[in-house]
């Protein structure tokens, strides 16, 4: 079994830990205060707001690299690579468009 924690679980920590800091540090003693003070604090927004992720758009995909229309030892260099999971087929279409001449030199690094 992995002791390993997840990120919400490293995150729930996090919050816990400052909430536990500011609770310590400032201390009130009215027992009315400290559980509004606690309710506060566990408000989104107060310590922390919910993640927001946005994923990048996906690569246009173009045609296989056995369709394409490239030099042949291209051809062959990016079907060796394509067999070593190096490059992915069908190729993407700015990989594909900057494979052929005169760009044929300039392959972007976004394995």
């Amino acid at each position: 079994m992995s002791s390993t924690k997840t990120i919400a679980e490293t995150i729930a920590e996090i919050r816990e830990a400052l909430r536990e800091y500011i609770e310590a540090t400032y201390h009130v003693g009215h027992e009315v205060l400290v559980d509004q003070r606690h309710q506060l604090l566990e408000e989104e927004g107060v310590l922390y707001r919910a993640p927001y992720i946005e994923s990048t758009p996906r690569y246009k995909t173009s045609r296989s690299f056995s369709e394409l229309d490239i030099p042949t030892t291209a051809k062959k260099l990016l079907t060796h690579r394509l067999t070593l999971a190096l490059v992915s087929s069908p190729c993407f279409l700015i990989l594909h468009t900057l494979i052929r001449p005169p760009h044929l030199k300039q392959l972007p690094g976004t394995g």
